[in-house]
């Protein structure tokens, strides 16, 4: 028979499988502490600047949207397509709006003039008196907005005191 046998008669030594001691449990569970612990803060200022961010994205698109209602006046409605606007000036020359590498432009007269950043396509629809546009931005969000096709003519410079 075999010095270290697992017989009845000859049983000196119990196997018994390896196992973690309690120390060991308590040095994990405190590592993994401090990592989460470490981690929360750079998580918490990661949500935040994200939210600053679509918040920033969001008036900027605001402001583009302003600026485009500014810039078309003078101009009267054209034609369209799934993405295009187009535009005549009073002279009959051709202004479009459309996204050009990643940009909603206006091009006009040879210039080239840019809207609104970070814009993959755009989805124009006519409806009687307005175009719906249908923004598909590079971050994956949508926006929208609604664009009068005859816009009020161009408002003088005020006279102020």
């Amino acid at each position: 028979m075999a010095k270290w046998s697992a017989t009845p008669t000859n049983c000196r030594f119990k196997w018994t499988p390896p196992a973690f001691t309690l120390i060991e449990c308590l040095l994990a569970l405190l590592v993994l502490g401090m990592a989460l612990f470490f981690t929360t803060p750079l998580i918490e200022t990661t949500i935040r600047a994200e939210k600053q961010m679509s918040s920033y994205r969001d008036q900027e698109f605001e402001v583009a949207m302003l600026q485009l209602d500014y810039e078309m006046r003078g101009f009267r409605y054209s034609e369209n397509s799934q993405n295009l606007l187009r535009y005549l000036d009073s002279d009959g020359k051709v202004a479009d709006f459309r996204v050009v590498s990643e940009n909603f432009v206006k091009t006009y007269n040879r210039g080239y003039h840019p809207l609104v950043t970070k814009v993959t396509q755009i989805y124009v629809q006519k409806t009687k008196t307005a175009a719906m546009l249908t923004f598909r931005c590079k971050d994956g969000r949508f926006r929208y907005a609604k664009v009068l096709l005859e816009p009020p003519p161009k408002m003088e410079a005020l006279d102020t005191p």
